[in-house]
């Protein structure tokens, strides 16, 4: 129980996580990938937006605990498995995990 009341950012353990589909999880992380492509319109006068190899993807920290809270319920796992399997997922894909 402690762990997961640290890595969901100090929720009360007696808490339950929200959960939440894999359909809903995906959905949520493409909407902010997208929002990060995105952007809002430059300015004219703007630096030029960085190339796909200088962008990094981010998400945030309740997308990360959606998908370890689903490797829980859907998968069986154990939270330090599901952890691991969210972070393998995840840097995979390319996604930036040091704000987490």
């Amino acid at each position: 129980r402690r762990a997961m009341a640290q890595c969901c950012g100090g929720r009360c353990e007696d808490e339950a996580l929200p959960t939440a589909s894999l359909d809903d999880v995906a959905k949520q992380v493409r909407e902010e990938f997208a929002q990060q492509a995105g952007g809002a319109p430059q300015a004219s006068d703007a630096p030029a937006p960085p190339t796909p190899a200088q962008t990094k993807k981010t998400i945030s920290q309740q997308t990360f605990d959606d998908v370890v809270a689903e490797n829980v319920d859907e998968f069986d796992m154990e939270l330090e498995e599901a952890m691991r399997d969210a972070v393998e997922q995840f840097t995979s894909q390319g996604v930036d995990l040091s704000l987490l």
